[in-house]
């Protein structure tokens, strides 16, 4: 059944990044509304576009709207700085660009939900926002200043006011989901709903730099700084000595890496790369590394785990809350770890980790399947039913 018009709003993108989820929820989003706005920075859209014609998919329903969010971008110390400018950005957008159409966050617009929660008691608009990697702040301890702030916002946000029930949040698991709702008020928890991340690329030609190292390939593919796992890839490097494996870091690493001669940085500028490129050396990989520290990854999906499903690619990681519900639902992908020192056992014997490697794929198989935006915009095709 088709919704009449949605907008969606993206203040916080540029270029490629946040490129497949972005991608897969306006897919979902076109599936179900009769006509769409999308609204983001013009390198973002252009990217969106190209995307969307190399996935062969028609665009006849959407009409695209550049506008340049000029955004000072202030040291991590002053971050509430870039959440209040992302927020103005956002509640600007809402009033001048939405008209009476329903409105699609494609990041969390922060500081703007309160004003949300107040203009729409004169409102029908109804507003569904997407959530990453930001709730994780209610459940910080020692919390710095900045998240300090937003920790106390979101608290007051979710645990003190009954939202408006035209204001919806779409997280990115079925756990997430539940475990978000024992963290606030019961009052709102009505409002609180989940498809899984959706994940699509497509076919990649692109050849990129060959590695031609001897021996096995495993890949780091995702972020590495302070709060993903830098601390557990220096313990890792100062214990390994392989004679047949060699470790890679393909994205970015944001610190100082204990000297191995088994791990190589791909990434050598430490930016961002070409998402192209990415690809073609996460193809080369034999297998990837996850360090991110076990037990996290509570309400935050990982991105970067679903390029190892899409790419077939066996996992190896230490065990967090996400990459445990993507096993227990999809079956085993790879190996989960509880410690640095098993993750070192398993690419010591990495001979026999891969032997289970066409029973992994078998099981990516199953996972990539479902969660193409195909499937996945039936599952929010319920939450849209239930809600309009």
């Amino acid at each position: 059944m088709y919704r009449k018009q949605i907008t969606i709003i993206d203040v916080h993108n540029k270029k490629y990044s946040h490129e497949v989820v972005n991608l897969s929820f306006l897919m979902m989003l076109a599936d179900n509304y009769e006509s769409m706005c999308y609204l983001a920075e013009k390198s973002s859209i252009e990217n969106i576009k190209k995307l969307l014609n190399e996935c062969n998919f028609q665009v006849d329903n959407i009409k695209f709207k550049s506008k340049n969010f000029s955004n000072i971008k202030f040291h991590a110390k002053f971050a509430t700085f870039n959440y209040i400018m992302e927020s103005f950005w956002n509640l600007c957008c809402y009033i001048f660009y939405s008209n009476k159409s329903d409105v699609f966050f494609n990041s969390n617009p922060l500081f703007a939900i309160l004003f949300f929660h107040l203009i729409s008691k004169f409102s029908s608009k109804r507003i569904f926002i997407l959530c990453h990697n930001e709730l994780e702040i209610l459940t910080l301890k020692n919390a710095k200043r900045s998240n300090k702030i937003m920790q106390i916002y979101f608290k007051f946000i979710f645990c003190r006011l009954n939202l408006s029930k035209n204001i919806h949040f779409i997280l990115l698991s079925e756990n997430m989901r539940e475990y978000f709702k024992t963290l606030i008020n019961p009052c709102n928890r009505e409002q609180i709903h989940s498809v899984e991340l959706p994940q699509i690329r497509p076919e990649i030609n692109f050849s990129g730099k060959e590695i031609s190292a001897y021996g096995n390939k495993v890949g780091i593919i995702s972020v590495v700084n302070t709060l993903r796992g830098l601390d557990n890839l220096n313990k890792l490097l100062s214990k390994i000595q392989f004679q047949n494996l060699n470790i890679y870091a393909i994205s970015r690493i944001d610190g100082n890496i204990f000297p191995c001669n088994n791990f190589t940085l791909l990434n050598k500028d430490r930016v961002n790369i070409d998402n192209k490129e990415y690809a073609a050396y996460i193809k080369q990989m034999d297998a990837t590394l996850f360090i991110y520290d076990v037990g996290s990854y509570k309400l935050t999906a990982s991105g970067s785990v679903l390029e190892s499903v899409w790419h077939f690619k066996p996992i190896i990681a230490l065990r967090n809350e996400y990459f445990s519900y993507l096993f227990s639902r999809y079956g085993e992908m790879g190996v989960l770890c509880n410690s640095i020192d098993e993750i070192i056992d398993v690419l010591n014997n990495f001979d026999v980790f891969y032997s289970k490697k066409e029973f992994y794929i078998q099981n990516m198989c199953k996972a990539r399947e479902i969660l193409l935006p195909k499937n996945q915009s039936k599952e929010l095709a319920k939450i849209l039913e239930k809600i309009l």
